[in-house]
Order: C-alpha cells, then structure tokens, then sequence
C-alpha cells in the first residue's frame, strides 16, 4: 500500500493524503472471528471448514486500521476479487465515520455485520454507506441481491437502492466488485471477469463527505442459520483528496515556529559568514 503525503505552511496549514494501490489483507484489524487463511484470503465468516461450519449465526469485520481524511472534493476507487458460499447471508464493503474506527462491527444474520443488534447492541456502524452483497435477502429480491445501505440500516425497507446481482452469488465462483464515490454518487459494479461494465448495478446519491472528516475503508461478514462463508482475495484502494484546513489556532503556533526557525538559520547563517 503506497500512501504520500505533503505538508507546506501558509496563513493555513494544508495536508493532503493520497493512497493508491493494493492493500495488504494481513495489516487490516480482524474482528470477532475474521481471519487471514494459508491462501492470503481474508476470511469473513465464523469457523469457516470447521466443523460447526454454519451452525452459529454472527458476524465478523475487518478495516484498514488508519482512518483517511476527506473533503467535499473526495473521492474513492475500490477493486475487489471476492467468493461466496452458503446461503445466508452475506458481505458488505463499507466506508464509515463510526466512533469505534477499526472495531466497528453489527450484528450477523440479516443485520449484514452494519445494522444494530437486540436493543441496539451492538449498535449499527453509523454513520456509514455499505454495499450488501445479500445471499438471503426479503422481497422483491429474496436472494441474490446487491443493495446500498446508509448508517447501517440494512432492513429491506429501508435500503437505499438494490437490485438483483447480475452474476450468480453464493455459488463459490471468484467475482470482481468495483465501488467507487465520485464525491456525490456511490457506484457499484460486479462481473465474472477482470473487465468492469459500461453501467453499475447500483447507484445512489450520497455525497462522501456528509460522513465527515475522515473515513475507514473494510468490509463486513454476516450468517444466519443456514451459514455461508465470505472469502476477500483482494483489495485495491485509490483515495484520491483532500485538502483539510487546520484551525487558525492550531496553525498560528506551527507558523510562528516555522518563522522563527528561518529566523535563527539566517542569524546562524549570517554569523559564520561574519566569522
């Protein structure tokens, strides 16, 4: 994962981050279960070839550990290689501003690991965008479905677009997803092949930074009582922004440090010249 970053000095202190590139599935935080198997894959799912394989509904998690700044001119590309097995329920790639960062986890079954458990705990990841990628979803679309989801609200009434997957899921078959944010529209894409379509299956409008300041990128894994197992092969990340102002009073001590260091190097300067 290569990451830059430049930093200059102004009346307001300026920083901007960049990350482009594939993301190294071993340094991500794993969470309640999610593992790295012998094959490099990140293992979404609860006992997965065990042989109570199926039988505890739960969910699991796993996130870049680092959050990423954004602004209004933020945007993001992600790639994903991806199979899945089993009937319920699914996976979702998310990007949130959740207080609990990299520890953020919902509850299994139909709550997609992003929506809240039992009386709220654990709570949903919000405020969050994900795209479910559901083997066991409600009508219209008992199975086979892709939907976007905001703040963890993953009941079927209240996902914010959905549509039947174009490519058959839960048949164990390796999928290539590309998520991308153009700063306002979350887009999603699948295919069985490396080529990503024209159009995406899903679309909604939700501008990036009406999450915040700064975001985590990962994904979650949900079962229910028939089981499933999710599989991330890999994973590609571009973040492409921002430029953040730093508050006035945190900038003023950083500029006056900033001047008063070229002050005592031209002094030094001036007195070895002298000498």
């Amino acid at each position: 994962m290569n990451l830059s970053k430049s930093l200059f000095f102004a009346p307001f202190l300026l920083i901007k981050a960049a990350i482009a590139g594939p993301v190294d599935l071993s340094t991500m935080q794993l969470n309640d279960g999610a593992f790295i198997n012998p094959a490099g894959e990140l293992v979404l799912s609860l006992n997965a070839g065990l042989p109570n394989d199926g039988v505890v509904p739960g969910a699991t998690s796993a996130f870049i550990t680092t959050p990423f700044a954004i602004s209004s001119s933020s945007t993001f590309q992600a790639t994903f290689q991806f199979r899945q097995d089993g009937t319920a329920d699914g996976l979702t790639f998310i990007v949130h501003n959740d207080p609990r960062g990299a520890s953020a986890i919902g509850a299994g079954g139909s709550s997609m690991g992003v929506d809240g458990g039992p009386g709220n705990n654990p709570a949903a990841i919000s405020p969050s965008y994900a795209v479910e990628f559901d083997l066991f979803g409600g009508l219209p679309h008992p199975f086979n479905e892709i939907a976007i989801v905001k703040d963890g609200n993953a009941n079927e009434n209240e996902e914010i677009a959905e549509a039947i997957s174009p490519v058959p899921l839960g048949t164990g078959q390796t999928f290539t997803a590309w998520v991308e944010h153009d700063g306002q529209t979350l887009s999603a894409f699948i295919n069985n092949s490396n080529v990503k379509p024209a159009a995406p299956t899903i679309a909604a409008l939700l501008p990036l930074f009406d999450l915040g300041p700064s975001v985590y990128f990962g994904f979650t894994g949900a079962r229910g009582g028939f089981g499933s197992d999710q599989f991330i092969e890999s994973f590609d990340l571009t973040v492409n922004g921002p430029v953040a102002t730093v508050p006035l009073p945190f900038s003023f001590p950083l500029l006056a440090f900033g001047c008063g260091m070229l002050g005592f190097l031209g002094w030094k300067r001036k007195r070895a010249v002298a000498a």
